[in-house]
């Protein structure tokens, strides 16, 4: 049961299991784990709501970028 604040994802069975295992390494949940988790992920995205400093072209750049060292799929 969550409260009026938290939100639910679904994940496959597998990858939850394996998260169980690095949970119980770590003497932590697994809900622990994937908010730590996600929470440094996010700590470098804007906050919702606020524009970013980036112009289209430079965004478009830095894919091309990433795409010619094989990071992304252009």
């Amino acid at each position: 049961m969550t409260d009026d604040d938290d939100a639910m994802i679904s994940i496959p069975r597998d990858l939850y299991e394996r998260l169980e295992w690095l949970a119980a390494c770590s003497g932590r949940s697994v809900t622990d784990l994937v908010l730590d988790t996600l929470a440094g992920l996010a700590a470098g995205a804007p906050p919702s709501g606020v524009a970013d400093e980036y112009s289209d072209a430079e965004r478009d750049e830095v894919a091309a970028r990433l795409a010619s060292l094989g990071y992304i799929d252009e």
